[in-house]
């Protein structure tokens, strides 16, 4: 097992950067909280390429799960995204929560990358933040608090054509 290392960033194209280079590390599960995923880069060829690439290689049920407050601009204004969901829908899952969950609280972006790897921005509304990689100990209260959340959120879109 490699030391952990932490790469602190302060602009978005670090931040950016910082999760795909963990992203492309994933072998089994990828967990996201985000607002939006619309400072992630994630819609990006890019970012689409690499989540592709994971979803092909990993094996298992929702190996990718996203929550988020807002589903609108994954609706709107996401077409790579949708695509996977729509391709992987088996591998790639999105929730919200209700109005009232504990999630509208929650400000501090985050994703845990195979529980060993890290990439937060300590407030949604800046791009300051960290990536943590190879260390589970940062991982694990990120992880537990994405799962007590995932348990009680609502399905979202789900990406899937239906040929009527």
């Amino acid at each position: 097992m490699n030391s952990p290392t932490v790469q602190e960033f302060d602009t978005y194209a670090a931040y950016r950067a910082a999760l795909l280079e963990a992203i492309r590390r994933a072998e089994r599960e990828i967990v996201l909280f985000d607002p939006d995923l619309g400072e992630t880069g994630l819609e990006s060829l890019d970012g689409a390429e690499v989540l592709k690439h994971f979803l092909v290689r990993a094996s298992g049920r929702e190996c990718l799960r996203a929550l988020l407050v807002d589903t609108g601009r994954l609706d709107r204004a996401s077409p790579r995204l949708l695509h996977l969901l729509g391709t992987y829908g088996h591998k790639f899952a999105v929730r919200t929560a209700p109005g009232d969950d504990p999630l509208q609280a929650l400000h501090q972006p985050f994703a845990v990358i195979d529980r060993r790897h890290l990439v937060t921005r300590f407030h949604e509304d800046r791009p300051r933040g960290k990536a943590c990689l190879d260390d589970p100990a940062a991982c694990a209260p990120y992880f537990a608090q994405f799962e007590t959340i995932w348990i009680n959120a609502q399905p979202a879109q789900s990406g899937a054509v239906i040929g009527l």
